[in-house]
């Protein structure tokens, strides 16, 4: 992984820390009004059950004045109805003189006291519509906050929630990619480590005295920024262990694998990879060589793959190995890749389909058919040079 998708991590690392927190206080905050929500809907409900238990007391109250009313109505009628009774004067038996008593009335008492319950029963109807309108008022509140506590409940659970743990998963992948990094990072030091161990164990001096050792004209530096250009060319071809590429400082060639190119996936790669070899080493002498040659010629690379069971792996490492030669000579001057000189591969056209429909729109590069013929088109590679007829 790259320092600078590393430098990314972190930096969404962060956000993410950010968003973690920004959820959490509205969770907690959603969470802590919802609990303000129950505790007023608790302190409504008891202000409910206190109108429940008046409307109650009161409906008691409107029975005992209705009681009242029938007796003292009673009274009153009872009243009535004695005085229309005819009054006697003589004893039936004796025919002795009754003297009457004085009839003391209840009546005017009775209806002031009627009056009186009456206006009371009165007082009593007001005070019942006001304990209903309040109740009613309390449940209609109670029902606005329940709604709004539902709201607030399903908004954390449904929404903030599945939210906070998606965050917290990518944010543990992301931690996961870092430690997998710092992994990586130790691993390539001690391939780097042991690679120059390497180096330095087939550049050591043998026991037997030689005229010229070509091992001590590279550097370690040197041997791997070459391999370096050979593990990016084999990654753009999409070629199976790439990564592994070196250059073997006792047969001074590629290895790829730990293995010698000639073992690699069949013989018939090893045309393909000699290229590879040829292109890293033009690219290397362009940049870093005093004079580089400018040219590279290459003779039936590509038409040599041709295992029957790798088809659709070999059209990828064409596909692959034209689209770096192309890219090579972009026309963007900002492109960080620069031309080689020329390069010219010789090859099959009736074994390459894909190859006019990869170069059809690359300017910088051009197909010509040598035809074997004098009068129709190139005969051959040079100019004025044919082959001998009969031959």
């Amino acid at each position: 992984m790259l320092k600078n998708g590393v430098g990314n991590i972190h930096a969404e690392i962060d956000n993410i820390s950010e968003e973690i927190n920004s959820l959490q206080k509205q969770i907690n905050t959603n969470i802590e009004k919802s609990r303000e929500l129950m505790r007023e809907i608790y302190a409504n409900n008891g202000r409910l059950a206190e109108c429940e238990t008046i409307a109650e007391r009161f409906g008691v109250l409107r029975s005992q004045y209705q009681s009242d009313i029938e007796r003292l109505t009673f009274v009153i009628n009872g009243g009535s109805a004695h005085t229309e009774l005819p009054q006697r004067e003589r004893c039936p038996f004796c025919e002795g003189e009754i003297k009457a008593t004085d009839d003391v009335s209840y009546k005017d008492a009775t209806r002031s006291e009627l009056q009186h319950i009456r206006t009371h029963l009165t007082e009593l109807a007001k005070a019942e519509r006001d304990i209903a309108t309040e109740r009613a008022s309390i449940e209609s509140t109670v029902k606005s906050l329940e709604a709004e506590k539902r709201q607030i409940d399903a908004s954390v659970s449904a929404e903030l929630t599945p939210q906070l743990t998606k965050l917290k998963e990518k944010l543990i992948l992301y931690r996961q990619i870092i430690e997998i990094n710092k992994e990586l990072e130790v691993i390539q030091g001690e391939e780097r480590t042991l690679n120059s161990e390497l180096y330095e164990k087939e550049t050591e001096e043998k026991p037997t005295a030689v005229k010229h050792d070509i091992n001590q004209q590279y550097e370690s530096e040197m041997v791997q920024a070459f391999e370096e250009k050979l593990i990016s060319i084999l990654q753009t071809c999409n070629y199976e262990g790439a990564g592994s590429a070196r250059l073997n400082m006792e047969t001074f060639d590629l290895e790829v694998g730990g293995s010698p190119k000639a073992n690699s996936n069949g013989g018939g790669y090893c045309g393909f990879l000699n290229l590879v070899v040829a292109l890293a080493f033009a690219e290397f002498l362009e940049t870093q060589g005093e004079y580089p040659p400018g040219v590279l010629i290459v003779d039936s690379p590509l038409t040599q793959l041709s295992e029957p069971t790798h088809k659709e792996a070999e059209k990828k490492l064409i596909t692959g190995l034209l689209e770096y030669l192309t890219a090579l000579y972009a026309n963007d001057p900002s492109s960080p890749k620069s031309g080689v000189g020329q390069i010219i591969i010789l090859d099959h056209k009736d074994k390459l389909p894909l190859l006019e429909e990869a170069l059809k729109d690359t300017p910088n590069s051009k197909i010509i058919e040598f035809t074997q013929d004098k009068e129709n088109g190139r005969y051959g590679f040079l100019e004025g040079v044919y082959q001998p007829e009969g031959m």
